[in-house]
Protein backbone atom coordinates (compact mmCIF):
# COMPACT_ATOMS: atom_id res chain seq x y z
CA UNK A 1 0.00 0.00 0.00
CA UNK A 2 3.12 2.22 1.02
CA UNK A 3 4.41 1.96 -2.32
CA UNK A 4 1.19 2.24 -4.25
CA UNK A 5 0.23 5.73 -2.41
CA UNK A 6 4.23 6.94 -3.25
CA UNK A 7 3.90 5.60 -6.92
CA UNK A 8 0.63 7.48 -6.66
CA UNK A 9 1.66 10.47 -5.48
CA UNK A 10 5.01 10.72 -7.64
CA UNK A 11 2.80 10.51 -10.80
CA UNK A 12 0.33 13.15 -9.68
CA UNK A 13 3.38 15.27 -8.62
CA UNK A 14 5.17 15.20 -12.09
CA UNK A 15 1.85 15.93 -13.24
CA UNK A 16 1.20 19.21 -11.19
CA UNK A 17 5.03 19.99 -12.41
CA UNK A 18 4.39 19.43 -16.21
CA UNK A 19 1.94 21.54 -15.84
CA UNK A 20 3.46 24.03 -14.35
CA UNK A 21 6.42 24.34 -17.03
CA UNK A 22 3.13 24.51 -19.52
CA UNK A 23 2.11 27.24 -18.38
CA UNK A 24 5.58 29.00 -17.63
CA UNK A 25 6.47 28.35 -21.17
CA UNK A 26 3.39 30.03 -22.28
CA UNK A 27 3.73 33.22 -20.15
CA UNK A 28 7.58 33.15 -21.86
CA UNK A 29 5.78 33.05 -25.45
CA UNK A 30 2.95 35.56 -24.26
CA UNK A 31 6.08 37.92 -22.82
CA UNK A 32 8.51 37.24 -25.72
CA UNK A 33 5.60 38.60 -28.19
CA UNK A 34 4.62 41.39 -26.33
CA UNK A 35 8.43 42.48 -25.91
CA UNK A 36 8.96 41.70 -29.64
CA UNK A 37 5.65 42.69 -31.26
CA UNK A 38 3.87 45.32 -29.53
CA UNK A 39 7.64 46.43 -27.47
CA UNK A 40 9.63 46.95 -29.96
CA UNK A 41 12.09 49.09 -27.93
CA UNK A 42 15.56 48.62 -26.18
CA UNK A 43 14.34 48.40 -22.58
CA UNK A 44 10.39 47.03 -22.47
CA UNK A 45 8.25 49.84 -21.28
CA UNK A 46 10.77 52.43 -20.80
CA UNK A 47 11.49 55.41 -24.12
CA UNK A 48 14.68 54.84 -26.54
CA UNK A 49 15.93 57.99 -25.04
CA UNK A 50 16.21 56.90 -21.40
CA UNK A 51 17.51 53.32 -22.61
CA UNK A 52 20.09 54.89 -24.74
CA UNK A 53 21.25 57.20 -21.22
CA UNK A 54 21.49 53.82 -19.59
CA UNK A 55 23.67 52.31 -22.16
CA UNK A 56 25.76 55.37 -21.95
CA UNK A 57 26.97 54.52 -18.91
CA UNK A 58 28.04 51.45 -19.07
CA UNK A 59 31.67 50.47 -18.94
CA UNK A 60 32.77 50.30 -22.77
CA UNK A 61 35.04 46.89 -21.49
CA UNK A 62 31.30 45.45 -21.66
CA UNK A 63 30.14 46.31 -24.89
CA UNK A 64 31.27 43.50 -26.91
CA UNK A 65 29.23 41.23 -24.70
CA UNK A 66 26.26 44.23 -24.46
CA UNK A 67 26.07 43.83 -28.20
CA UNK A 68 25.27 39.43 -28.55
CA UNK A 69 22.06 40.98 -26.34
CA UNK A 70 20.51 41.45 -29.51
CA UNK A 71 20.32 43.62 -33.10
CA UNK A 72 18.61 46.39 -31.72
CA UNK A 73 20.97 46.56 -28.72
CA UNK A 74 24.07 46.13 -31.31
CA UNK A 75 22.81 48.84 -33.26
CA UNK A 76 22.59 50.92 -30.31
CA UNK A 77 26.25 50.17 -29.08
CA UNK A 78 27.59 51.05 -32.69
CA UNK A 79 25.91 54.28 -33.41
CA UNK A 80 27.60 57.40 -32.60
CA UNK A 81 24.77 58.90 -30.57
CA UNK A 82 25.39 56.54 -27.54
CA UNK A 83 29.29 57.69 -27.50
CA UNK A 84 27.80 61.09 -28.03
CA UNK A 85 25.76 60.92 -24.54
CA UNK A 86 28.81 59.34 -23.55
CA UNK A 87 31.01 62.63 -24.18
CA UNK A 88 28.34 64.51 -22.21
CA UNK A 89 27.92 62.56 -19.50
CA UNK A 90 31.91 62.45 -18.92
CA UNK A 91 31.64 58.64 -19.50
CA UNK A 92 34.52 58.90 -21.95
CA UNK A 93 37.63 56.45 -20.92
CA UNK A 94 41.37 56.47 -21.68
CA UNK A 95 42.48 52.89 -22.55
CA UNK A 96 46.21 51.91 -23.16
CA UNK A 97 46.89 50.24 -26.73
CA UNK A 98 50.16 47.64 -27.35
CA UNK A 99 50.90 46.23 -30.54
CA UNK A 100 52.74 42.94 -30.54
CA UNK A 101 54.01 40.52 -33.30
CA UNK A 102 52.92 36.81 -33.06
CA UNK A 103 54.05 35.57 -36.09
CA UNK A 104 55.92 37.09 -39.53
CA UNK A 105 52.95 38.94 -40.81
CA UNK A 106 50.27 38.60 -38.16
CA UNK A 107 50.33 42.04 -35.99
CA UNK A 108 47.82 41.95 -32.72
CA UNK A 109 46.78 44.32 -30.42
CA UNK A 110 45.88 44.86 -27.34
CA UNK A 111 43.83 47.47 -25.34
CA UNK A 112 43.68 47.48 -21.38
CA UNK A 113 40.94 49.23 -19.35
CA UNK A 114 43.32 50.64 -16.21
CA UNK A 115 39.31 50.93 -14.75
CA UNK A 116 38.26 47.56 -14.58
CA UNK A 117 41.79 46.28 -14.93
CA UNK A 118 41.08 43.96 -18.26
CA UNK A 119 42.46 43.41 -21.48
CA UNK A 120 40.69 43.10 -24.52
CA UNK A 121 42.41 41.66 -27.78
CA UNK A 122 41.42 43.61 -31.09
CA UNK A 123 40.76 42.07 -34.60
CA UNK A 124 43.88 41.50 -36.81
CA UNK A 125 44.83 44.07 -38.60
CA UNK A 126 45.08 43.79 -42.67
CA UNK A 127 47.35 42.26 -44.24
CA UNK A 128 49.95 45.20 -44.01
CA UNK A 129 52.21 43.69 -47.14
CA UNK A 130 49.37 42.70 -49.77
CA UNK A 131 50.83 45.60 -52.09
CA UNK A 132 53.80 43.38 -53.03
CA UNK A 133 52.77 40.90 -54.26
CA UNK A 134 53.58 41.71 -58.24
CA UNK A 135 56.78 42.09 -56.62
CA UNK A 136 57.60 38.76 -54.82
CA UNK A 137 59.66 36.87 -57.50
CA UNK A 138 61.44 40.10 -58.01
CA UNK A 139 62.48 40.38 -53.91
CA UNK A 140 63.09 36.74 -54.13
CA UNK A 141 65.60 36.70 -56.49
CA UNK A 142 67.23 39.57 -54.87
CA UNK A 143 66.99 38.26 -51.29
CA UNK A 144 69.26 34.72 -52.95
CA UNK A 145 71.77 37.02 -54.32
CA UNK A 146 72.24 39.17 -51.58
CA UNK A 147 72.35 36.17 -49.03
CA UNK A 148 74.78 34.42 -51.36
CA UNK A 149 76.81 37.74 -51.49
CA UNK A 150 76.69 38.32 -47.80
CA UNK A 151 75.17 41.81 -48.21
CA UNK A 152 72.11 41.30 -47.53
CA UNK A 153 70.19 43.66 -44.68
CA UNK A 154 69.03 42.88 -41.76
CA UNK A 155 65.52 44.89 -42.84
CA UNK A 156 65.21 42.47 -45.22
CA UNK A 157 64.67 40.36 -42.84
CA UNK A 158 61.65 42.08 -40.80
CA UNK A 159 58.09 41.11 -42.69
CA UNK A 160 57.07 44.80 -41.23
CA UNK A 161 58.14 47.19 -38.48
CA UNK A 162 58.79 50.98 -38.31
CA UNK A 163 55.05 51.80 -37.83
CA UNK A 164 54.08 55.31 -36.67
CA UNK A 165 50.41 55.34 -34.15
CA UNK A 166 48.13 58.53 -33.72
CA UNK A 167 44.77 58.75 -32.09
CA UNK A 168 41.93 61.33 -33.24
CA UNK A 169 38.49 61.42 -32.10
CA UNK A 170 38.54 58.22 -30.32
CA UNK A 171 39.97 56.34 -33.36
CA UNK A 172 43.51 54.94 -33.54
CA UNK A 173 45.92 55.01 -36.66
CA UNK A 174 49.02 53.56 -37.82
CA UNK A 175 50.57 54.82 -40.67
CA UNK A 176 53.78 53.64 -42.94
CA UNK A 177 56.46 51.18 -41.61
CA UNK A 178 58.57 49.46 -43.60
CA UNK A 179 57.51 46.27 -45.02
CA UNK A 180 59.90 43.84 -46.77
CA UNK A 181 62.43 46.53 -46.56
CA UNK A 182 60.27 48.86 -48.68
CA UNK A 183 58.34 51.97 -46.86
CA UNK A 184 54.72 51.65 -47.18
CA UNK A 185 52.45 54.56 -47.80
CA UNK A 186 49.55 52.59 -46.17
CA UNK A 187 47.21 53.88 -43.59
CA UNK A 188 44.84 51.86 -41.29
CA UNK A 189 42.35 53.20 -38.97
CA UNK A 190 40.63 51.14 -35.61
CA UNK A 191 37.29 52.27 -34.92
CA UNK A 192 36.25 50.91 -31.43
CA UNK A 193 32.59 51.11 -32.04
CA UNK A 194 32.67 49.12 -34.61
CA UNK A 195 35.49 47.30 -33.07
CA UNK A 196 36.95 46.72 -36.54
CA UNK A 197 39.61 47.68 -38.96
CA UNK A 198 39.92 50.19 -41.76
CA UNK A 199 42.20 50.95 -44.74
CA UNK A 200 41.79 54.67 -45.11
CA UNK A 201 43.30 57.15 -47.72
CA UNK A 202 47.41 56.53 -48.09
CA UNK A 203 50.15 58.71 -47.66
CA UNK A 204 51.33 60.55 -50.64
CA UNK A 205 54.95 59.54 -49.60
CA UNK A 206 56.20 56.16 -47.84
CA UNK A 207 57.35 56.90 -44.77
CA UNK A 208 59.12 54.60 -42.01
CA UNK A 209 60.05 55.77 -38.38
CA UNK A 210 58.04 58.95 -38.37
CA UNK A 211 56.32 61.03 -36.26
CA UNK A 212 52.97 62.17 -35.27
CA UNK A 213 50.93 64.57 -33.50
CA UNK A 214 47.55 65.99 -33.37
CA UNK A 215 46.33 69.64 -33.96
CA UNK A 216 42.64 71.08 -34.33
CA UNK A 217 41.76 67.36 -34.89
CA UNK A 218 43.87 66.76 -37.69
CA UNK A 219 46.68 63.90 -37.38
CA UNK A 220 49.59 65.11 -39.24
CA UNK A 221 52.60 62.97 -39.78
CA UNK A 222 56.72 64.22 -40.20
CA UNK A 223 60.04 63.12 -41.27
CA UNK A 224 60.42 59.43 -41.04
CA UNK A 225 63.01 57.29 -43.16
CA UNK A 226 62.69 55.71 -46.90
CA UNK A 227 64.63 53.05 -48.42
CA UNK A 228 66.70 54.13 -52.10
CA UNK A 229 69.37 52.53 -53.62
CA UNK A 230 71.86 53.85 -51.80
CA UNK A 231 70.14 52.65 -48.29
CA UNK A 232 68.42 55.20 -45.60
CA UNK A 233 67.00 58.44 -47.30
CA UNK A 234 65.90 60.61 -44.15
CA UNK A 235 62.83 62.40 -45.38
CA UNK A 236 62.24 66.24 -44.69
CA UNK A 237 58.76 66.76 -45.28
CA UNK A 238 55.27 66.57 -43.09
CA UNK A 239 51.64 65.85 -44.33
Amino acid sequence: MGAFLSAVGTKAGISEYSEVLQSASCKRQRMSSVTNEDDPRLIPNLPDEISIQILARLPRIHYLNVKLVSRSWRNAITSTEIFDWRKDLRKTEEWLYVLTKVEEDKLVWHAFDPLSKKWQRLPLMPNVAKGEEPKKVLSGLADVIKTWLGRRDPLDRLPYCGCAIGAVNGCLYVLGGFSRAAAVKCVWRYDPVLNMWSEVESMSTGRAYCKTSVLNDKLYVVGGVSRGRGGLTPLQSAE
